[in-house]
């Protein structure tokens, strides 16, 4: 069962490689925590926090800043995450951390492995809206509801058997331009340049999405 525990990142600075190069945004998985073994037991307690992007599995090394409690973490939880070839920078309600990755590895997937249901898909693409527009915890807690009913909808959609494939994306695209305009008034106008901008990428996805699911 998923522990719903808060995962908070705080803006901490860590020593880094000046070449490390991080990628584009992606929204990473938290899969795992735990403490950090290590020799000096004298030092800051640190954590182990495994993270999975794609098909990748990052462990990161994670420590909290001076005075903190430790780290609060739910499995499970969606972050948006900047790639390094040393590190990965965190963010979360505009709030970032840089962290070392400790070791990678690639997770094998099977060929058989279908597309994800369709709840799971939708949330997901929800959740990566969260993140990636950095709402303040108050735009949060207003837009949340919006999102799952959102979510809900289309994945009633999704299942529709009666639909054909372009009724299914022209009513999920319907039911994206109706929280859009739910939307808008709660958020500032660089948000609603970024949400547009997202949901150009939503639709290319959901497309494939639904394409995939015909073809299972």
């Amino acid at each position: 069962m998923i522990r719903r525990l808060l995962f908070f990142i705080v803006a901490t600075t860590l020593a880094l490689h000046t070449q490390d190069a991080p990628t584009k945004a992606q929204v990473g998985t938290v899969t795992a925590v735990s403490v950090h073994q290590s020799e000096n037991n004298d030092g800051p307690l640190q954590y182990d926090v495994s993270l999975k992007v794609k098909d990748t599995v990052y462990v990161v090394l994670f420590t909290p800043p001076s005075g903190s409690k430790g780290v609060e973490y739910g499995v499970g939880q969606n972050v948006v995450v900047l790639i390094g070839d040393k590190s990965i920078s965190f963010t979360k309600l505009g709030t970032s951390a840089v962290v070392p990755i400790l070791s990678r590895h690639t997770v094998p997937t099977s060929a058989s492995d279908g597309p994800p249901a369709p709840v799971e898909y939708f949330s997901g693409k929800t959740q990566e809206l969260l993140a990636k527009l950095e709402l303040s915890p108050d735009q949060e807690a207003k837009i949340k509801p919006i999102f799952e009913e959102e979510t809900n909808r289309s994945a009633q959609v999704a299942t529709s058997s009666p639909l054909s494939r372009e009724e299914k994306l022209d009513q999920i695209e319907k039911i994206t331009r109706s929280s859009d305009q739910k939307l808008k008034p709660l958020l500032s106008e660089t948000q609603i340049e970024m949400l547009r901008d997202l949901r150009k990428d939503q639709k290319r996805d959901t497309k494939a999405f639904i394409e995939a699911r015909e073809k299972q």
